[in-house]
């Protein structure tokens, strides 16, 4: 296939020389040519000389040559699923230089060897708790050879440069792309549903419900996509032809290994390219939510769409409208071979009016008619009705006193270091989650999550119900609840103003042009008015300019990530005890 040199879009992967490897062992020497930057072409050489594990260092010697450690290969976090870990990394050395041929000859040849294509599926329930019995309670996750891996994150790394470059990836969409996060999606939605109540208005949002969307996916239809759409061309469509045809798997459960089944659709669970291939083969959906004036988010194969109720708009009219976006959507599904579950689907109304009528808001999506909800799940967030976010800390409070009271149960066999670890990870990490949303929330919400932090804090260090909490908090050196939400919003803010966010917190963010010369080297932002309290004020767009603001001069004026850290943590850790 000839490529398109001409089409800036265009990700070509040309024939080049191999990489050469050096005899001995150590370090993995590779020549790097130097490529023009005005085009998008995707070469080989280039592909094969992107090995970069996580946290990979690699550097240039006088030579102009590459310097690629092994070490890089062993801290991998895909080096990780069979029981033989242990052997590889013992071995890293000797395998480096086998495995950099293996991925270099694929990326020359345009194929992918057989047995990387080959998945054992192990089947893991989704949530604690389900009936093991049902096997709808089940998802099907791919394990897959840690070299396929290599390879995959390779040629990954390259795919995402040529999106980001170029501008193909769906900007609403927040999985699978650097500095974006459920957070950030959540963060994103919240905003535009508090704007909207600050100004009298309602907001309905519906959550879109897929079965099994990552094994449906066609692949003649994804390589047409990647074709015509995406601009990738000669042999990286031809690898990506060789990654996605002839796929096998097993399923094993326990010690039982079925017999082999070929793939003749959807993406390995699993896989490190699956999923951004899923993204891609999704892109039109969201053209089709645009034209009918929806509002959306995308993380992964959840979808979320909502649009503004007016205050004087009719339900009728609106309910028509979000009718016919659905049921573009689910057609548009339906002849890509995926399927929108009517039934699963929910709707909720987010509204400053006290009480709502359910039965006056019923809406139509396909074959199932939807009342609003007093409050769904949404990317584990628990989003009521009222935005005051009480049953979301309920839940994680009610989960967490689970995980305390289990932990309580074995605190003596356990050191002071064992147990803050099991906090830390069962406990405050759910009280961290997505605490953003919370500022703003009222008292009484914050007093729900705080009393779940001293309980653990009492946990770790072995005191009494009755003895005084903040002593323990300090010796510990954990922030209360409130400054951890002030602590996540003035990070978020001081990544957005670096372009380490993802574009919408960028955009919430406005210098103070306009103030006085004596105050323009302040590095101050420029709150936004809103109506009332209970809403605007708690949108990210006015958090974030107002605690930001708050801070010292010499922290506005940080520049350093790590610094910045430890500055904020030590401000708000002062605020918090003096």
């Amino acid at each position: 296939m000839r490529a398109l040199t001409c089409n800036p879009c265009i990700l070509s992967l040309t024939c080049g020389r191999s990489t050469s490897l050096p005899p001995q062992r150590g370090p993995l020497v590779a020549t790097a040519p130097s490529f023009p930057n005005e085009t998008a072409h995707l070469s080989v050489a280039q592909l094969a000389w992107g090995i970069q594990m996580p946290n990979a260092s690699h550097h240039r010697n006088t030579d102009g040559l590459v310097v690629l450690p092994y070490t890089d290969l062993l801290n991998a976090r895909f080096v990780c699923n069979a029981g033989f870990t242990w052997l590889l990394k013992k071995v890293v050395p000797q395998l480096t230089p086998a495995i950099t041929t293996i991925i270099n000859k694929s990326m020359e040849t345009g194929i992918v060897p057989q047995p990387f294509k080959h998945a054992v599926v192990r089947p893991l329930l989704k949530k604690p708790g389900l009936d093991p019995e049902n096997k709808k309670n089940y998802r099907p996750v791919s394990n897959l050879p840690f070299i396929a891996k290599c390879l995959e994150k390779t040629v990954c790394s390259r795919l995402n440069e040529h999106l980001l470059s170029n501008n193909l990836h769906e900007a609403m969409q927040f999985a699978y792309r650097k500095f974006h996060s459920t957070e950030t999606a959540l963060l994103k939605v919240q905003g535009d549903i508090l704007g909207a109540l600050d100004q009298g208005h309602s907001v309905a949002l519906i959550l879109l419900d897929l079965s099994a969307a990552f094994d449906t996916l066609q692949h003649d239809t994804l390589l047409r996509r990647l074709q015509h759409t995406h601009g990738i061309a000669d042999s990286a469509l031809e690898w990506m032809h060789s990654y996605f045809g002839g796929r096998t798997q097993a399923v094993a459960i326990n010690d039982c290994v079925s017999d082999d089944a070929v793939l003749n659709c959807g993406v390995p669970q699993g896989s490190v390219i699956g999923p951004l291939g899923y993204s891609m083969y999704t892109l039109p959906l969201g053209a089709i939510l645009r034209k009918h004036g929806m509002q959306f988010a995308i993380y992964a194969d959840d979808t979320q769409c909502y649009t503004v109720l007016k205050t004087n708009a009719d339900w009728n009219d609106v309910s028509v409208k979000i009718s016919q976006c659905y049921d573009e959507v689910h057609q548009w599904m339906s002849n890509n071979h995926l399927k929108l579950n009517d039934e699963k689907t929910e709707f909720i109304i987010f509204s400053n009016r006290l009480n709502i009528e359910p039965s006056l808001y019923t809406l139509h999506c396909g074959e199932a008619s939807l009342q609003p909800a007093a409050a769904v799940r949404n990317l584990g967030v628990m989003l009521d009705s009222t935005s005051r976010m009480e049953r979301h800390a309920n839940q994680i409070a009610r989960v967490c006193r689970y995980h305390l009271r289990r932990i309580a149960k074995i605190r003596r066999v356990l050191t002071m270091d064992a147990c803050r670890s099991l906090i830390q990870a069962l406990v405050l990490a759910r009280l961290d989650y997505a605490n953003a949303l919370l500022y703003g929330s009222p008292q009484r919400v914050i007093r729900v999550l705080q009393r779940v932090q001293n309980s653990a804090a009492r946990v770790v260090a072995g005191v009494a119900t009755r003895e005084h909490i903040t002593p323990v908090l300090v010796d510990l050196h954990w922030l209360p609840v409130a400054q951890r939400i002030r602590y996540k919003i003035l990070l978020l803010t001081f990544k957005a103003l670096n372009g380490l966010a993802p574009a919408y917190l960028q955009e919430c963010l406005h210098a103070q042009s306009d103030r006085p010369r004596r105050t323009q080297h302040q590095h101050l932002l420029r709150v936004p008015r809103v109506r009332c309290s209970t809403f605007g004020q708690r949108a990210f767009s006015y958090a974030a300019p107002t605690l930001w603001n708050s801070l010292p001069l010499n922290m506005r004026d940080c520049t350093s990530l790590p610094s910045f850290k430890k500055q904020l943590k030590t401000h708000l850790f002062r605020i918090a005890y003096s």
